[in-house]
């Protein structure tokens, strides 16, 4: 009887490595994501998205200078940087 209450310690106790692991990772990315989005929404809102409507219209002659600010630029490489790290997929 002893030995199976070992056993099953032993199952429960890395059970509980493999959540706190998870949970861990998980974690992680939901701070990450998080981290992107408030960089994208309160820095530059110009730089959600793909930025190839506004760079088609640039090259058509639409003058918007939200479009070249180095804000932008900004959000957009620490934005790729930072879903990257998270694993996620990437629209940019």
């Amino acid at each position: 009887m002893d030995i199976t209450v070992h056993v099953f310690s032993q199952i429960r106790s890395s059970q509980c490595r493999y959540l706190e692991a998870f949970l861990a990772y998980a974690g992680l990315n939901v701070c990450l994501a998080a981290a992107a989005a408030a960089l994208c929404a309160y820095i530059a809102p110009a730089a959600a998205g793909s930025g190839i409507p506004e760079v088609k219209a640039y090259l058509n002659g639409v003058d918007a200078h939200y479009i070249l600010a180095p804000s932008t630029l900004f959000v957009k490489v620490n934005n790729t940087t930072i879903v990257e790290a998270t694993h996620c997929f990437d629209s940019a």
